[in-house]
């Protein structure tokens, strides 16, 4: 099991009891407390397995132009592509 997920079950293992404990003593307000913080534990918990999407994550780089990659596009290098050509000459060209 993922760390997340063994803290997932520990934690909604120990709150459920909690929960059934303060039910039974008839503490409402306590019990309502520790559902919100079971169904908060779950919930972040997911966010940290990555079951859920949060939408934080930066957006995929735009797909090249042409070819492998494309100029202008951020950490593209394109290296030597063949000696004695430069590759911002030749790139500029897609056909």
């Amino acid at each position: 099991m993922r760390r997340a997920g063994r803290f997932a079950f520990f934690a909604g293992f120990l709150l459920a009891a909690f929960l059934f404990a303060a039910l039974r003593a008839g503490f409402r307000f306590l019990a309502g407390f520790l559902f919100g913080a079971f169904l908060a534990a779950f919930f972040f918990a997911g966010f940290a397995a990555g079951f859920l999407r949060a939408g934080l994550e930066p957006p995929p780089p735009p797909p090249p132009r042409c070819g492998a990659g494309a100029p202008g596009v951020a950490g593209w290098d394109p290296g030597s592509v063949m000696p004695g050509i430069s590759a911002s000459s030749s790139s500029s060209s897609c056909s």
